[in-house]
């Protein structure tokens, strides 16, 4: 396994202001939350952990009352991180001490789901369209990154356009388009296999509409993504010519020596709640079954490997998916939606339309936490920052060897032992004649020249 996630989703607060009919929380939650301190000691571990990109979200996080102490905290940490809010608290005086204290170049993701007030109150129950306007003119000013994020629903999948418009009109230059993922209030609101196919087919004739926009669409998996694609005749090339970030994590041979299926929760990707217990993904915080440890009781360890068991479920164990034609691109689909849907992480992923739906499946049986079994020991795994010239690298320690991350860019490479060993040595020295002599004192033999070469490719890797 990893030694920590890529992505954390941590969710500050369960309180909100909102009622979105889309939300993956069924039910709004007001039970003890984290305090300050103790969200900063949760932050500091998965930044030393070697986390690369945090989401601070909720419920509305903006409703904590210490949220700009957070984000100044946050401010000076080598990593992504980025705030979903959905911009209603967003006062102008509220934005220009936000700038204050985020001078690094940071991620504010505002909702926008309609572009009338009438079909913001549709979806969101708020009067507040008008708001999120104020709120979006102001981060502008103040130069803060701002994505608009649309979730697109069968209900409000003909506002995508003019939202768009609108963005343009206010001089947006990036949006997010995330078809619905059918969990929590959105259960019911089916998206089907077609009408996803037939928006990932427009979609590029809407980005050509509006060419100062930089869209990204975010499906939950790959069968919400590549596979409409190739059942609709396109090729590889074509489909990365018109997304280039399209991907399945079966391409990671790292990933694949993990894994058989596609989902990456509970390996790439955490979600901690307003209490600091651990899930695999954002979609099943609702469920306390899928708790995985609580990262201020339990050792990292601990919730490492619960995270990783809770989802262990191989591709011949789901369904037909094995024998499928997109077996090596899918891997069985989105988990956390087969789980809420048929209670059980066996059951096909309900969107993917090759399988009849017509059995009972049976629970995932979640293994506990054992000590003797821990593959990840609790010492000696701290990430560190490495600057080459002009850019900062993220170095994390794993069982292989390590892991690379730039912050800002959205790859990571993997080092055997001896590149690790170069990077760790290099970010106390920064000498690279003093790498060669420590590499020689523990007897690694590796010639100058190949030493310069290593690092300068990395850094080329990213840029």
């Amino acid at each position: 396994m990893f030694s920590a996630p890529n992505h954390v989703n941590f969710l500050l607060t369960h309180q909100c202001n909102f009622m979105c009919n889309y939300c993956y929380v069924p039910f709004q939650s007001y039970s003890k939350e984290l305090g300050m301190e103790q969200v900063i000691e949760i932050i500091n571990l998965l930044y030393e952990r070697g986390v690369f990109s945090l989401d601070l979200t909720g419920g509305e996080p903006l409703l904590r009352e210490d949220i700009t102490e957070i984000l100044k905290y946050c401010n000076d940490l080598d990593i992504d991180v980025g705030l979903a809010t959905n911009g209603v608290l967003l006062t102008k005086e509220r934005i220009d001490t936000l700038a204050k204290v985020w001078d690094r170049k940071r991620t504010v993701h505002v909702s926008m789901d309609a572009s009338t007030p009438e079909g913001f109150f549709q979806i969101t129950g708020s009067k507040d369209f008008f708001k999120i306007l104020d709120c979006t003119r102001a981060l502008l000013e103040y130069d803060l990154d701002i994505i608009w994020n649309f979730v697109y629903t069968a209900g409000n999948k003909e506002d995508l356009i003019p939202v768009c418009k609108l963005a343009s009109n206010l001089g947006v230059s990036k949006m997010f388009v995330l078809p619905v993922i059918q969990v929590g209030r959105a259960l019911t609101s089916q998206l089907s296999f077609k009408e996803l196919q037939t928006f990932l087919l427009r979609f590029p004739e809407i980005e050509k509409q509006y060419p100062s926009i930089k869209f990204r669409v975010s499906p939950a998996t790959p069968l919400d993504f590549i596979v409409p694609l190739f059942e609709a005749e396109w090729d590889i090339q074509k489909v990365l010519k018109y997304y280039p970030y399209a991907r399945t994590p079966l391409q990671d041979d790292k990933f694949k020596e993990i894994r058989s299926i596609g989902c990456i929760g509970g390996v790439g990707r955490w979600a901690v709640n307003a209490q600091g217990n651990v899930f695999p993904c954002e979609l099943l915080t609702t469920d306390n079954r899928m708790k995985c440890g609580n990262l201020l009781e339990d050792p990292f360890g601990k919730c490492l490997d619960l995270c990783s068991s809770v989802m262990d479920v191989k591709l011949e164990e789901i369904g037909n998916c094995k024998s499928c034609k997109y077996a090596e691109i899918c891997g069985g689909g989105c988990r956390a939606r087969a789980f809420m849907r048929y209670g059980s992480f066996y059951a096909p992923d309900p969107l993917c339309p090759f399988y009849s739906f017509d059995r009972t499946y049976t629970e995932k049986r979640i293994e506990r936490y054992d000590k003797t079994k821990n593959k990840i020991q609790e010492f000696n795994w701290k990430a560190f920052s490495v600057k080459i010239g002009d850019t900062i690298l993220r170095v994390r320690r794993e069982v292989f060897g390590g892991t690379v991350y730039v912050p800002g860019h959205e790859q990571q490479i993997y080092l055997n032992k001896d590149g690790y060993a170069i990077f760790e040595i290099f970010q106390r020295t920064q000498d690279r004649y003093e790498v060669i002599r420590e590499l020689k004192r523990r007897k690694i033999s590796i010639d100058e020249k190949s030493v310069c070469d290593f690092l300068d490719q990395s850094l080329e890797t990213f840029t």
